[in-house]
């Protein structure tokens, strides 16, 4: 944990009393990417674990609305020239498992690293109905998040156990981190082979 007091006396002086509102569109911006190491402060006690967490759920919230929006108000035309041809062209093989499967798709996508923002703005163009879709989008939000969190949980403590080192607690959150980023990448191959056939 001692590892990040030179970042935390970088950041501190630079951000103060705004640092929430920086976490907050850090959030919005780069979604879970942010949230691993906020938990870890957050654990460290450089910052308030139940505050960041809520900002994590309503910064993945708008970002998805906003994501939905996009699909759903820029007309079809306009969205398949900004997302290119070879996307535009899987968006019409993905169409017709889209729209019979679109909650699951949309609850899916949370948990397969890169497939979020596509596949809110593939709920917004295909029209997915918004109450049942902001139910299963906040669902696997708070899911995810509350995964996260109790897997860095886990790791604080195991690291603490084992042993109070700096180096220790690097590889355990170094370990966490792979682990996360190779499930998110082995998950998306088995989906991306499911829809391929």
């Amino acid at each position: 944990m001692e590892a990040l007091s030179p970042v935390i006396a970088v950041l501190g002086p630079l951000f103060g009393e705004h640092v929430y509102l920086l976490l907050f569109v850090a959030l919005f911006l780069a979604g879970e990417s942010i949230f691993l190491p906020a938990v870890y402060l957050a654990l460290a006690g450089k910052l308030d674990l139940k505050v960041v967490v809520m900002l994590t759920l309503s910064a993945n919230i708008l970002s998805d609305l906003v994501s939905y929006g996009i699909g759903h108000y820029v007309p079809e035309e306009r969205l398949r020239r900004f997302v290119g041809q070879r996307i535009s062209r899987g968006m019409d093989a993905i169409q017709e498992f889209f729209v019979n499967h679109r909650l699951k798709v949309v609850f899916g996508s949370k948990f397969v690293y890169g497939t979020r923002t596509v596949a809110h703005i593939l709920s917004g163009a295909f029209r997915t109905p918004f109450m049942p879709y902001l139910a299963v989008n906040i669902l696997s939000n708070v899911i995810l998040s509350g995964a996260l969190t109790g897997l860095a949980i886990g790791t604080k403590s195991s690291v603490e156990t084992l042993s109070q080192s700096v180096y220790s607690a690097q590889i355990a959150f170094l370990i966490f981190v792979v682990l996360v980023v190779t499930g998110h990448f082995l998950i998306g191959r088995i989906i991306s082979r499911t829809w391929s056939r």
